[in-house]
């Protein structure tokens, strides 16, 4: 699935009730323009990520975001942290000024 389309590896993912790992911001912009609850998304926004870092980053990721992984999550892995959004992303309608 490397070479493939992000919206057929996201529906592809989806359909197999599977979470998709990736490096690329893409992925959240398609969530977030459809609207869709799933497939969970592992986004990983560190540097000089290669296979064996991945390999070994992944597992620990999707144990300690089990939960939110389960229910629809982009789940975004950085330098010094990890952050969880719940899928559908929704955006707010802006604030109106009195």
């Amino acid at each position: 699935m490397q070479r493939a389309d992000d919206e057929i590896v996201l529906e592809v993912a989806r359909q197999r009730g599977a979470t998709a790992a990736t490096l690329d911001a893409d992925f959240g912009a398609i969530l977030a323009e459809t609207a869709l609850a799933s497939p969970s998304v592992i986004h990983i926004r560190r540097e000089r990520v290669n296979a064996a870092v991945a390999t070994e980053l992944i597992p620990r990721v999707v144990a300690a975001n089990l939960s939110d992984l389960q229910v629809g999550s982009i789940v975004s892995v950085g330098e010094l942290r990890t952050r969880s959004r719940r899928l559908p992303i929704t955006r707010k309608p802006p604030r109106s000024k009195p």
